[in-house]
């Protein structure tokens, strides 16, 4: 029992605080290296992510596309009715 309250309190802090983990992957074959990768992970709630800014350029692309999509329905809407208007 005691360890799942360990557990428990260790998730809160890193969901409260985040965790970030930064690493470096590179895949060689006898010395030549044919594959890298650089990741990074982020974990924390979205509350402390949106406090440090980590989602910041996520909420702002979802927004601009959603606009996008507005424009993007307006200009069909003028379109059809231009062609429309020829006939």
């Amino acid at each position: 029992m005691g360890t799942d309250v360990g557990i428990v309190e260790l998730i809160d802090r890193a969901l409260q605080k985040g965790v970030i983990l930064n690493a470096d992957l590179v895949v060689t074959v006898a010395d030549v290296p044919l594959l890298a990768a650089n990741l990074r992970l982020a974990l924390a709630s979205v509350e402390t992510m949106l406090k440090y800014g980590v989602m910041r350029d996520l909420l702002l692309e979802k927004a601009e596309q959603k606009e996008l999509k507005i424009v993007n329905e307006q200009q069909l809407l003028n379109t059809e009715t231009i062609e429309t208007d020829k006939l």
